[in-house]
């Protein structure tokens, strides 16, 4: 207990009578001192006890004293209270009131000598001037030698505080204050009583259970001292904080949930601060990072991560961090004895009260066997299923790339070409199995065979392709190929029982300043390759070793069976008996028109002729159906092109036609079909015969409708230009036709002149 000092000289109590009606009607000479005027003026205008509450307002009158005295019948406890005086300042005065005849007998007593007291009061209506609109109880207690207290000065009723209405007969403030904490928690109450009494400043936390049944939390700190006369004055507030508590254990419960969810999460979770520092994670995600307990947290997860990842990873996490956004990297694990696992990270931010980034809640997800599955499937669409090899697709976008590589940082990249020869033969005699066969083998020594940066693909059927990224020149070019030839026909291949002899073919091409594109250069390979075939087979030939004379032995044959079949597609379907030869025709002009090569240009030729040859295989009456097409008879229709492919295939002499044909209802878009290849994936002769044939088609008179003028039909063609039809082709067929203008212009001059 602080230390007392010497009790304060005792000052006499004033004693003031007052009516039912609050007025003084008996002031002893202690009371007219204290008023501060003379007696006569007390009773001039029936003057009353005018009392005012620490915050200066007055007393209610119900709420007076004197006339609680009266109402009750009671006693009323001693209260602090400013009098009003008539003369002088206001004065701090201890009232209490008792039931008198007539009235009531009030009792004050002046506190004016109580310096700390005052000091204290003042202190409180300071307080209670800024405090009275605000939830919380601000007061000035007193506790005296007797065991008792009572309040002295408070910023609101105590009761209403604490949640008394209904007051029990003959308890004091303290005991009904008492009756209102809760029960589990008057230990702690008591404690904070214990210390005010002593004088003793402090905090405390206690829980209140109101008449109705309502549990409030209130947090309760003072400080405090012991007068001279042993009665310790203490000053504090106290606060409702149930909405803080109940906030709290809503956060732990919210927390607990959040541990139980995310112990039993089958991904890794974490929450970590806005430089990447874990302060959690759960099971899960220290199995993934093989870490566990303290090693868990701070930046440790960074060194699992794999070398070759961790500086990205860190990159896109500071990105997300620095524009606010969430996280999501996807990265490696590594480390010395595991096996390379690949994680999927995503993370939201958490903020702040202010919008500032404090870190990021995540999931950990261990997704190896999803990219490997993805890696897998993306392998097998760039892979040939029989050989292994890189499919169609796959090496011609490596041959672009090259070509593309060679134009910026120059080089000379080449192509090679490779046949098997006479493989119809080994598929006629031994059956198509040990063709699989013999093409897996072919395919495996050609790979065997590669030298460092080479890669080869299968094209299609028994043909396939290698890229050579780097050649010196020219006859290097076919030493590489010789090579790759003597690897496939180095031993027999063993089939169906039998040991067979395979050779091949090889047609080979550089990349020049004339070569306008990949394509091209993929065509002058292809070129060289037949005329490999045509001089005997079992060789090399480069392209710029093709002479004419290499297509004239078999144009003539060739392009009489050509004619034959295109006449009888055409008549059957009903087309002018010209519209292939038109087709043919405008297919070589724009093929000229670029500047393609005659093998080429030859390819452009049999495919105009035999485009339409697959309608032969196509029922009568879906070719002669004047009405649309329904869904089951467009589908029979688009077979034709794959039909044609097939039909030629089976001609000798004809095959050079066979991309044309399957191919010409491609579009540039990649919506066409049989294979709905887009772009430079469609072989040029079948970007040019769908050229060719649709001019022919929108100029052509038919049974239904009579055909549009060449000029609108080129404005047509070049309408379609990138989506029904490569660009280059389409404004290519304008400058054919003006040119075949031209010439006729030139004959008809001729003419006139003879």
């Amino acid at each position: 207990m602080a230390e007392q000092a010497q009790p304060r000289r005792a000052v006499p109590p004033a004693c003031i009578t007052v009516d039912t009606y609050g007025r003084m009607i008996r002031v002893d000479d202690a009371g007219v001192a204290l008023l501060g005027a003379p007696e006569q003026d007390l009773f001039a205008a029936d003057a009353g006890l005018v009392l005012r509450l620490p915050d200066g307002t007055p007393v209610p009158p119900d709420e007076h004293p004197a006339l609680v005295a009266i109402r009750t019948g009671r006693p009323v406890a001693p209260a602090v209270y400013a009098l009003e005086r008539l003369y002088q300042r206001w004065a701090w005065v201890r009232v209490s009131a008792a039931p008198a005849a007539g009235g009531a007998d009030v009792e004050l007593v002046d506190l004016s000598d109580d310096e700390a007291l005052i000091a204290a009061l003042e202190r409180a209506r300071r307080l209670e001037s800024v405090l009275h609109q605000i939830d919380d109880y601000v007061y000035v207690w007193e506790y005296l030698p007797d065991g008792t207290s009572h309040p002295i000065a408070e910023s609101i009723p105590s009761r209403k505080f604490f949640g008394i209405a209904d007051e029990p007969e003959g308890l004091a403030d303290e005991d009904l204050w008492r009756l209102r904490v809760h029960p589990d928690d008057r230990h702690l109450y008591d404690a904070v009583t214990d210390a005010q009494a002593e004088g003793r400043g402090g905090t405390g936390e206690y829980r209140l259970a109101h008449e109705d049944g309502t549990v409030v939390h209130v947090f309760d700190r003072w400080h405090g001292f012991v007068r001279r006369d042993g009665v310790a004055v203490v000053q504090g507030v106290i606060s409702d904080v149930t909405t803080m508590r109940e906030a709290e254990a809503a956060e732990r419960a919210s927390e607990e949930r959040f541990r139980v969810l995310a112990e039993a999460a089958p991904v890794g979770i974490y929450i970590a601060d806005a430089d990447g520092r874990v302060a959690y994670a759960n099971d899960r995600w220290h199995a993934i990072y093989s870490l566990e307990g303290s090693d868990a947290l701070g930046d440790n997860w960074v060194e699992a991560l794999h070398p070759e990842d961790r500086a990205a990873a860190l990159a896109q996490w500071r990105m997300a961090v620095e524009h606010g956004a969430s996280f999501n990297a996807t990265f490696r694990l590594a480390g010395p004895g595991r096996e390379e696992r690949w994680i999927s990270s995503r993370g939201s931010p958490l903020r702040d009260a202010d919008g500032v980034i404090t870190g990021y809640v995540g999931t950990d997800d261990d997704v190896t066997e999803r990219v490997r599955a993805t890696q897998e499937l993306e392998r097998l669409s760039q892979t040939d299923a029989l050989t292994g090899l890189a499919n169609r697709r796959r090496i011609n976008e490596r041959i672009e790339a090259a070509v593309a590589e060679a134009r910026a940082s120059g080089g000379t990249p080449g192509v090679l070409m490779l046949d098997v020869d006479h493989f119809k033969e080994v598929n006629d005699v031994y059956g198509h199995q040990a063709g699989d066969v013999v093409l897996e083998a072919t395919a495996s020594r050609i790979a065997g065979a590669l030298q460092a940066g080479e890669e080869a693909g299968r094209w299609g059927g028994e043909e396939f392709i290698v890229l050579v990224p780097h050649v010196r020149d020219a006859a290097t070019l076919t030493v590489i190929a010789d090579r790759i030839r003597a690897a496939v026909s180095e031993r027999p291949i063993s089939a169906a029982g039998a040991p067979l002899t395979v050779h091949a073919s090889a047609g080979a091409a550089l990349l020049t300043p004339t070569v306008e594109s990949a394509s091209v250069l993929v065509d002058r390979a292809d070129r060289a390759l037949y005329a490999a075939k045509r001089r005997g087979r079992n060789r090399t030939v480069r392209y710029d070793q093709v002479s004419i004379s290499d297509l004239a032995s078999e144009e003539a044959p060739v392009l009489r069976i050509a004619r034959g079949l295109a006449l009888a597609a055409t008549i059957r379907e009903g087309m002018p008996e010209l519209h292939f030869e038109q087709v043919a025709d405008l297919a070589v002009q724009i093929a000229q028109t670029l500047g393609l090569p005659d093998g080429l240009v030859m390819r452009c030729r049999l495919g105009g002729l035999l485009h339409d040859v697959g309608k032969l295989a196509i029922p009568d009456k879906i070719l002669a159906k004047r009405g649309p097409l329904d869904d089951d008879e467009w589908a029979i229709m688009r077979g034709h092109a794959e039909i044609g492919a097939q039909i030629i295939a089976r001609v000798g002499g004809l095959d050079a036609g066979i991309d044309a044909v399957r191919h010409h209802h491609e579009r540039y878009d990649g919506t066409g079909y049989p294979e709905r290849l887009e772009g430079d994936e469609i072989p040029i002769e079948a970007r040019i015969v769908a050229a060719a044939d649709a001019f022919s088609a929108i100029t052509s008179d038919r049974a239904y409708a009579r055909g549009r003028d060449h000029d609108l039909a080129l404005d047509e063609i070049e309408r379609s230009a990138g989506s029904h039809l490569d660009p280059t082709v389409a404004f290519a067929v304008r400058r054919a036709i003006e040119a075949r203008r031209a010439a006729d212009a030139q004959r008809l001059a001729r003419h006139d002149a003879a």
